[in-house]
């Protein structure tokens, strides 16, 4: 694909924005989960009172469609807790053989992903625990269930002097068998920390949900491999078999197991299927033979959400259709009930959650365009330059809050409960959780409640407003045959050809005259001995859409 075809592309004319940062109550949404019923499309995402990740305070929202997306219902809210409660990363999976649908998600109090500790209390506040939502009519209504005392007693029993410390339904959906011996199973990945490393098992159900057992992690009594599982998805071949695609470091990693999800073979990394380290899909359609992936497909940073299409089994892979070649974050695949392939995403540095439908014929043309194309005309949350052969790309992460300056200035007499974050400084950034402080602000999270929160930040309102923080990434590539010296913003290294310098310290406070302009501009300056470049990127004060 030539750099005329990548600069034209355009997004999907029946894009549809389910999700808005600031509409609707919610400061943030994040963490979206698909999947179908036989005549009914779900999407399920956390609602954020603020921007972190879990433990925080967040709600379990779903929206309903009756005509495969083309219209959806408003958001209902599932679970919406009190105090410091949350309830988030949803995960979707419906039972082909009883309509049944499940939505599995983390529920916390004071303890997420990272602090959790390792026992099977299911009342324990300083356990991330693991529910799941039963829904017998197709998502109109719903019944809460436990299932960390068997999940996590199952799992230990496995392990050698070892236990299970966090984990989670890893987000977006699960599967069901429908062939071969395990027929009827049905599945959904875990991510697990045992003994501070992560680890990826699947917990299977052989009696349509009413209860549940985890299988063998997969990293146990292995060698120590180079990387590790993470957030993942699984999908049946036409055998029975299972294919797991987790999110890794600059490719996805895969997986596979014939016993139905109890174990898994060797990992290996999918090296068509180029990652940003963020959580993707693989999707195995009822009605033909080929296999489809969800992924970021920029190297390093959030962007470049994309399909991609395998025809022998997921053995090999080519990208069929570019989603968002600008920010980007989770991406998840499913069926849809008229056939098509639906797929949902987190764009513009998680200002919103899209849905997007295509007929399958849609998907066979490879659309992956080259390494240094320019940006194309449309992109979201992404700018690029190159500096004497070193190409520059600034990708908006996020936007955090307006908040007092200290943890003095809060008003209210509302409990708190802090975290020592220094605690996980050994934790790489690439996997830590997401915590909406200031590049530099300290090793503190601070838990606040629903009512702190409202009353400190104001109202949840969309767009960007004074006092907002502008989290940036960027990446610097020597695309040359020889080394460089390169100086970014006053800093120097040296890059070996191939070499990157990814920079996640950037930053920039929404003042008034960004207001007065409509926009924010990020920029930074990046030289080497032979030229010199001043990327800028330009944030709109409302989304696009408005």
């Amino acid at each position: 694909m030539g750099e005329r075809e990548a600069t034209c592309w355009e997004p999907a004319p029946g894009r549809v924005v389910l999700a808005e940062r600031g509409v609707g109550g919610y400061r943030q949404y994040r963490i979206p989960a698909l999947a179908a019923t036989a005549t009914t499309t779900l999407c399920a995402f956390d609602g954020r009172h603020d921007f972190d990740d879990l433990p925080a305070p967040i709600d379990l929202l779903l929206r309903r469609s009756s005509d495969s997306g083309a219209t959806w219902e408003e958001p209902k809210v599932v679970r919406r807790g009190t105090g410091h409660e949350g309830f988030g990363d949803p995960s979707l999976l419906a039972d082909p053989a009883t309509g049944r649908v499940f939505l599995f998600h983390s529920a916390t109090e004071r303890a997420g992903f990272f602090e959790s500790g390792d026992g099977e209390d299911p009342a324990d506040p300083m356990l991330q625990h693991a529910d799941v939502s039963v829904s017998e009519d197709e998502g109109r209504t719903w019944r809460h269930e436990r299932l960390t005392a068997p999940l996590r007693h199952s799992g230990n029993a496995v392990l050698d002097c070892e236990r299970i410390a966090g984990m989670f339904a890893a987000a977006g959906a699960g599967c069901a068998i429908t062939a071969g011996p395990h027929a009827g199973r049905l599945v959904q990945v875990y991510v697990l920390r045992i003994g501070g490393r992560i680890d990826v098992a699947c917990a299977v159900s052989d009696d349509h949900g009413r209860s549940w057992r985890l299988g063998r992690p997969i990293g146990h009594g292995r060698e120590a491999a180079p990387v590790e599982l993470n957030e993942s998805s699984v999908c049946m071949l036409a055998d029975g078999s299972l294919l797991l695609h987790s999110r890794g470091p600059g490719h996805r990693l895969e997986t596979r197991s014939r016993d139905g999800g109890e174990t898994f073979g060797p990992v290996t990394a999918a090296r068509d299927l180029p990652d940003s380290g963020t959580n993707g899909s693989v999707l195995a359609p009822a009605a033909g033979p080929e296999l489809y992936a969800s992924h970021t497909a920029g190297p390093d940073l959030r962007r470049g959400a994309q399909i991609s299409r395998s025809d022998d089994r997921g053995h090999t892979w080519s990208a069929v259709r570019v989603l968002e070649p600008g920010s980007a974050g989770y991406t998840r695949l499913a069926e849809l009930p008229d056939g098509r392939i639906g797929v949902v995403y987190e764009a513009d540095g998680y200002q919103e959650i899209r849905f997007e439908a295509y007929a399958r014929e849609e998907l066979v043309d490879p659309r992956r365009p080259p390494r240094g194309a320019p940006v194309p005309a449309g992109a979201t949350g992404w700018a690029r330059a190159s500096a004497g052969g070193v190409v520059v790309d600034l990708v908006l992460r996020s936007i955090l809050p307006a908040r007092p300056a200290s943890p003095h200035e809060w008003s209210g007499t509302e409990p708190v409960h802090v975290i020592d974050l220094s605690e996980f400084a050994g934790i790489g950034a690439a996997v830590f959780k997401e915590v909406g402080r200031a590049p530099g602000a300290g090793d503190l999270q601070v838990l606040r409640t629903r009512a702190a929160l409202d009353r400190n930040l104001g109202p949840a309102r969309p767009g960007i407003g004074a006092g907002d923080l502008v989290l940036v990434h960027g990446r610097a590539w020597n695309g040359t045959g020889h080394p460089l010296r390169v100086t970014w913003d006053g800093r120097s290294r040296d890059l070996e050809p191939g070499e990157c310098w990814v920079r996640r310290d950037l930053s920039h406070r929404v003042g008034t005259g960004d207001l007065s302009a409509g926009r924010v501009r990020f920029a930074t300056e990046i030289a080497t001995a032979a030229a010199r470049a001043r990327p800028v990127l330009e944030v709109p004060r409302a989304p696009r859409g408005r």
